[in-house]
């Protein structure tokens, strides 16, 4: 690795990811069989899980920031932006997400538990369902987790961590790419797996505009709140005027999905086109090839 190569290249990223799956699946069997063994079932709370994934995300991190040789603040640069951009990157969040997350194409995709040997899902499957017979996932939990504790860790790892490694060994649109793949894999979901990657390309792009963390915070964040709300809010709709449902679903809501989309990425690339200043320097090492 020469010196404005920063880590981590490619299969570093690979291994980090592995990695993170590893620690992840082997705390949450150890945690859960100490719950079952001891009959303390508030330590199978989802909220305790929660803790234990953060705990993970940090002991990753923290060995990158070693290996990377960079502190913390080097991986989340907080710039202001504009506040003329977050109309439009809440517009592209949300048709992505009208787009990508609700559709009957989602049936031609295997299910994600057809990801993992059949042993594994079984033996998880009779862990965790028989632990949390008496445990009941709260709404509040899972907006925590996806809104505020997935945006947190996941950016700071994917955008944060290897992206600024990427770039300063790719040219933009590899660094981008790849980065945003990584991002789609990590989630082990094929059901998720388009959304992601698109939501990784995006994330990926405003950071490389903004020079900063806070775009992709917030775009992670919304894309969460969506999908943790957006059944109730679809379902609220449909109470006030039924005909939704019979009127081409999904087909209309892809509609405003693909709309929303174009809208906020032709904003979003008019805002940008107003600053001389689009690459970063300071957050991959060198100035890439430009897009």
């Amino acid at each position: 690795m020469t010196e404005n190569q920063r880590y981590p290249n490619i299969l570093q990223a690979i291994w980090i990811l592995i990695l993170l799956h590893i620690l992840s699946r082997v705390l949450l069997i150890l945690w859960y069989s100490f719950a079952r063994v001891t009959g303390f079932l508030l330590l199978a709370h989802p909220a305790v899980m929660s803790l234990i994934y953060v705990v993970v995300f940090g002991l990753i991190l923290m060995r990158g920031l070693k290996r990377a040789n960079t502190s913390f603040g080097e991986i989340c640069p907080l710039v202001p932006v504009r506040l003329s951009l977050l109309f439009p990157m809440a517009l592209t969040i949300i048709g992505t997400f009208s787009l990508l997350e609700i559709g009957s194409w989602l049936d031609f995709f295997p299910s994600p538990s057809e990801w993992y040997p059949e042993w594994y899902t079984d033996f998880l499957y009779n862990l965790v369902v028989a632990t949390n017979d008496l445990v009941v996932y709260p709404m509040w939990v899972m907006g925590v987790d996806f809104v505020i504790i997935g945006p947190l860790t996941e950016e700071l790892l994917m955008r944060g961590l290897i992206l600024r490694g990427f770039l300063s060994r790719y040219s933009v649109r590899k660094a981008i790419l790849a980065s945003a793949l990584l991002s789609g894999l990590m989630h082990l979901n094929s059901w998720n797996l388009i959304g992601t990657t698109i939501l990784g390309i995006l994330l990926a792009w405003w950071f490389i505009q903004t020079r900063s963390m806070l775009p992709c915070f917030l775009g992670h964040a919304l894309y969460g709140a969506l999908f943790v709300y957006s059944d109730s809010v679809l379902g609220g709709l449909v109470e006030i005027w039924p005909p939704l449902l019979e009127i081409w679903f999904p087909l209309w809501w892809n509609l405003v999905g693909v709309i929303l989309t174009a809208l906020g990425i032709w904003l979003l690339i008019r805002q940008f086109r107003k600053s001389s200043d689009t690459i970063p320097e300071d957050v991959s090492g060198d100035k890439p090839d430009q897009l």
